[in-house]
């Protein structure tokens, strides 16, 4: 996907050129409304430190107010009580977050859905835990980010709590971004 090209002021009378139009119309809209997929598994073990993802992060093309969605398909072997911890990182701004899946405060397995909201932060992750069991787990965040600078919003999780079992986030999660305002 080409970045974002700074808008061009047309004159009265210029012919445009398709390249033009391309980087300045299709190639900027497609800057601004992102769709990111995970095409492969991502498992950890026996770890509750959040790392970064290998597909979900998207790099904030201008300073504005940016809407995310994102459904992430999850499951932990054995039910184990590993769980899912999901946060993100992201430049200067405000980020706001709220999700919905599974609840961890229920024994490992259970399929009770819950609803979380984290504060708005100005630094730091913001991040949500949710319960995991064998069958794939659907949760689904949202966010609204206000950027006051370009940077990369990266994507991170890990196991709530420490276990030997893994947590798995599966193929087919994805992350849709739209700038706003």
């Amino acid at each position: 996907m080409a970045g974002w090209t700074t808008p061009r002021t047309w004159v009265s009378g210029e012919v445009v050129t398709a390249a033009e139009m391309n980087a300045h119309v299709r190639d900027n809209l497609n800057a601004i409304n992102a769709f990111v997929r995970k095409t492969a598994d991502e498992s950890v073990t026996s770890s509750a430190t959040l790392q970064n993802d290998d597909h979900l992060l998207y790099a904030i093309p201008a300073t504005g107010t940016y809407v995310f969605e994102i459904h992430l398909l999850a499951l932990s072997a054995a039910n184990a009580a590993g769980d899912l911890q999901v946060g993100f990182t992201f430049p200067t701004g405000t980020f706001y977050l709220n999700g919905y899946g599974p609840d961890v405060s229920l024994a490992s397995g259970s399929v009770s859905t819950g609803a979380w909201g984290a504060a708005p932060i100005t630094s730091g992750v913001a991040a949500l835990s949710f319960g995991l069991s064998t069958t794939s787990n659907g949760i689904y965040l949202h966010g609204l980010f206000i950027a006051t600078a370009t940077g990369t919003v990266q994507f991170q999780w890990s196991q709530s709590g420490s276990n030997a079992s893994a947590s798995t986030l599966k193929t087919g999660s994805h992350m849709l971004v739209r700038q706003v305002a």
